[in-house]
Formats: structure tokens, C-alpha cells, sequence
């Protein structure tokens, strides 16, 4: 009875992975190749450029990038190469938001083979909303103090000149009064 049992166990696990493996690679499949991203720079206000080389017997239907869960078409980065044998490269260009992101590429070719990538991360640094460096602040010292000068030097110009009229006013008041 109990090896009844571990056998019957046995048949519904092997049964459970053969339902939860994906289907076997066909050796005609398209492939993708050097599938990546680059920027100039590492943040959320740079443009990332995806790219993958596609491979294949048949021509590409569709070559896709997914980012953040949402799919993308690229567009073929020489639309003249017709040997898909050798590859042929494709991009995508876009910004992405600050934090962590995934990303993944998948294609399908005319002869209803696919392919697709492991999704892969990139962390995107977030560009403060007002991001200061000491260079902003020496300009903006350099702007702002002379303006700060100018302007108290008019005041104590205007204070002096009012003092000046409120001496004359007293003289001429204690000239009338005599």
C-alpha cells in the first residue's frame, strides 16, 4: 500500500512537470543575441537605448522589448540587411522612470517560431527636483551679492539725501522765524 502511494505520488509530480516546463527550443527558433541598454548617463533624464540582434532562418515578424511590464516594438537599425542568418540588429529608444526597472526582448519570426529573453534590471538614479552643485550656488552668490550691494548703497544714498532736505527745512523754518 505505501509503495502504492509513492509511486502514484511519484506519476502526479513528473505529470506536474511535464505540464509546467516550457516547450523545447526547436532548432529552427529565431535567437536573440547581445540584447542590452546603454545611456550616456545613469539617470531618469537621459535617453536609454535597447538593443538586440535578431537571428533567424526566416524573416522577423515582430522583435519587442518589454520594460516595466510593458511591450514595446523596435524599429531595424539598417533596413537594407535582408540576411537574417547573420543577424540584424534593432533599438529602441526611450527614458525610463528613477529606480529599479527590468526589461527583456522577445521576437517572433514568419515561420511562427519565437524566442524570448530573461528579463535583466537596470537602476535608474532619480534627478533630484531641484538639485544644487556648488557651481549654481558660487553663480548665484556671484549674481545676487552684487544686486544686495547696489541696493543698500541706494538706500543709505536716499537716507542721507532725506536727512540732507529735513537740515535745509529746520534752516529755513528758523530763518523765517527770526
Amino acid at each position: 500500500m505505501k509503495l502504492a502511494r509513492m509511486l502514484a505520488l511519484f506519476t502526479l509530480a513528473l505529470v506536474a512537470v511535464a505540464l509546467l516546463m516550457p516547450p523545447a527550443a526547436r532548432a529552427d527558433d529565431p535567437r536573440l543575441l547581445n540584447g542590452g541598454v546603454s545611456s550616456t548617463s545613469s539617470d531618469d533624464s537621459a535617453v536609454y537605448v535597447f538593443m538586440v540582434t535578431y537571428q533567424g532562418n526566416a524573416s522577423a515578424q515582430s522583435v519587442r522589448v518589454m520594460i516595466n511590464g510593458n511591450s514595446h516594438d523596435m524599429q531595424e537599425f539598417d533596413a537594407a540587411d535582408s540576411n537574417f542568418s547573420d543577424g540584424k540588429a534593432y533599438f529602441y529608444s526611450t527614458r525610463l522612470k528613477g529606480g529599479m526597472n527590468t526589461y527583456s526582448f522577445a521576437c517572433s519570426d514568419a515561420d511562427g517560431g519565437t524566442n524570448a529573453t530573461a528579463p535583466k534590471m537596470i537602476l535608474v538614479k532619480e534627478t533630484p527636483l531641484l538639485q544644487l552643485t556648488h557651481l549654481d550656488v558660487m553663480f548665484s552668490v556671484f549674481i545676487f551679492v552684487p544686486f544686495v550691494i547696489y541696493f543698500v548703497y541706494l538706500a543709505r544714498k536716499m537716507q542721507r539725501s532725506l536727512e540732507r532736505m529735513e537740515r535745509r527745512e529746520k534752516e529755513e523754518r528758523k530763518g523765517e522765524g527770526q
